[in-house]
């Protein structure tokens, strides 16, 4: 798996389902983007050449942190229990990581996994992990340079 980066929860707006995952995020924890597959990948031909090959597939995983005391938790608890049964909850995320000015579509993205609870007498953090179909970089037309002329 291509790790796209690991992003300080501090810093990241993430939005999915309707829900703002703002004041769920356990303190101190990173958000991690990863790609399924690598950019580019290596064949060879039939003279025994190389050559690097673009994959096109740009589908991956978020991986965040949440407080298991949050509203958050029992929120994505509850959507990934209704989507056991209808198997319909897939949605938009929207990311953007306001340190570095980095933003992403999250295309058709859902519960992969809930995490394993603990009960015990200790507040906990999970990790929650959503399959992404495809990550889009949303370009920042602010900073753009004006090519024309």
């Amino acid at each position: 798996m291509a790790t796209l980066r690991q992003y300080s929860s501090d810093a990241v707006e993430l939005t999915w389902n309707q829900l703002d995952f703002k004041e769920g995020f356990a303190t101190g924890t990173f958000v991690t983007l990863n790609f399924n597959v690598d950019a580019f990948t290596h064949k060879s031909t039939a003279s025994g050449d190389g050559v690097s090959v673009f994959v096109k597939d740009r589908s991956g995983t978020c991986v965040v942190t949440v407080s298991q005391e949050s509203t958050l938790h029992q929120q994505l608890l509850a959507v990934h229990n209704q989507d056991r049964s209808t198997r319909d909850q897939v949605f938009l995320g929207k990311f953007n990581d306001t340190s570095s000015g980095e933003v992403y579509d999250l295309n058709k993205m859902r519960i992969v996994r809930s995490p394993d609870v603990s009960r015990g007498t200790e507040s906990a953090s999970f990790d929650w992990t959503f399959n992404v179909l495809e990550i889009v970089p949303v370009p920042n037309v602010l900073n753009a340079t004006n090519l024309v002329g």
